[in-house]
């Protein structure tokens, strides 16, 4: 589940997003990009990316890499995925 912090990981284009001066995100981009894409081609990891989060830091679908799905919000992809059997593990 994309939330938090971590949407700017999941952009297209960073600089088209209010996370635009992060120049770190900017510079790993592209390899970060090619990893989280073949975690979810290899290894059929979902992501989500909640909407509610999105629709507040104003990311356009367009601007959000192809393999992430959205989620009305982060904690219905949980329950989701809760009641699937998987178990809920925070990452910071």
């Amino acid at each position: 589940i994309i939330h938090g912090g971590a949407y700017k990981f999941f952009l297209k284009d960073v600089k088209k997003s209010e996370f635009k001066n992060e120049q770190e995100v900017i510079n790993a981009q592209t390899s970060l990009k090619n990893s989280l894409e073949e975690l979810s081609d290899t290894y059929n990891i979902e992501f989500l990316m909640c909407n509610v989060g999105a629709v507040k830091h104003k990311l356009k679908r367009d601007n959000i890499y192809s393999f992430v799905k959205m989620t009305p919000s982060a904690v219905i992809g949980l329950i989701n995925f809760q009641n699937k059997g998987y178990a809920y593990v925070p990452i910071n």
